[in-house]
């Protein structure tokens, strides 16, 4: 009989096999792939795998489940309780839980079946999805740039607070053209033989806004028809993928307008648009 103590972490754990009188027989790092688990383990099938039920502990224990048949669960704290009383240490490892599953002294916690946990998987994102909707209306209330932002095309209530956040003071930028740098959005500039090219947005500064509204574009040029031609326009010209970061740039240029300005963003021609808008924006 083999026993086998999994430390888990992000991208590899931490792997040590003992036999019955505690002789370790193979210890190292193990990458989170399954079929690297199935090959380091090979040589131990009729062993007992153990690891903490730390977070995310569901996909290692079924890989260990379906290469081994017999894993037992950790209790974390538990552990760590019977670790500094008896082996006078408080590193929980490999070793740790290998011994105390070869001892019998293991503290195991509940291990619902695979169904359940992926219930309650869906449930618990939820349940955060909630919670970050509730934060986002408390920090949006009474905040004027929120209001002012609401009324731009693709910035809804999630984006229109970020945005608000993330730009902090408008007067900061001395232009729009301030403001799409920061968040990245302008070309990679570069001169050869006395010309100047320009290439890709350059990603440099806040990646927030910088996704922000990329996002907002598909959802922009559904609802307003200026900001649908434009993008058609540039997407006859250069592609699809070059007009929908310009487009962005632009939701940019009129956020920075609404915000100094202290003005609502008036749309127009809203209905005539919107069963027309998503079909045009499928980038290539």
């Amino acid at each position: 009989m083999h026993y086998i103590g999994v430390d888990y972490h992000k991208k590899y754990s931490y792997v040590v096999v003992k036999n019955r009188e505690g002789k370790v027989e193979q210890r190292g790092t193990v990458n989170n792939t399954k079929e690297e688990f199935r090959q380091a383990l090979k040589p131990y099938q009729t062993g007992k795998a153990v690891l903490e039920a730390t977070r995310n502990w569901g996909l290692i224990y079924d890989w260990l489940e379906e290469i081994l048949g017999d894993v037992a669960l950790a209790h974390p704290l538990k552990v760590r309780a019977i670790a500094e009383a008896r082996i006078k240490t408080d590193k929980i490892s490999a070793d740790i839980l290998c011994d105390l599953l070869r001892s019998n002294l293991l503290p195991e916690a509940y291990v619902p079946n695979k169904e359940t946990r992926e219930s309650e998987n869906t449930l618990r994102q939820r349940m955060f999805f909630v919670r970050v909707q509730t934060m986002v209306k408390e920090l949006a209330k009474g905040d004027k740039k929120v209001k002012l932002l609401r009324s731009i095309p693709g910035l809804g209530p999630f984006f229109s607070v970020l945005v608000a956040k993330e730009i902090d003071d408008i007067s900061r930028f001395r232009d729009e053209k301030k403001l799409c740098t920061y968040a990245g959005l302008v070309p990679s500039t570069y001169a050869s033989g006395g010309k100047v090219f320009h290439g890709r947005i350059t990603k440099m500064g806040n990646k927030w806004l910088r996704w922000a509204f990329i996002e907002a574009v598909q959802p922009a040029v559904s609802c307003d028809a200026d900001l649908f031609a434009y993008y058609q326009r540039l997407k006859m010209k250069k592609g699809a993928n070059a007009a929908k970061v310009a487009t962005a740039r632009r939701l940019l240029t009129i956020v920075y307008r609404v915000l100094k300005q202290e003005r609502l963003y008036e749309r127009r021609n809203r209905r005539a648009i919107r069963s027309l808008a998503p079909a045009a924006l499928v980038t290539s």
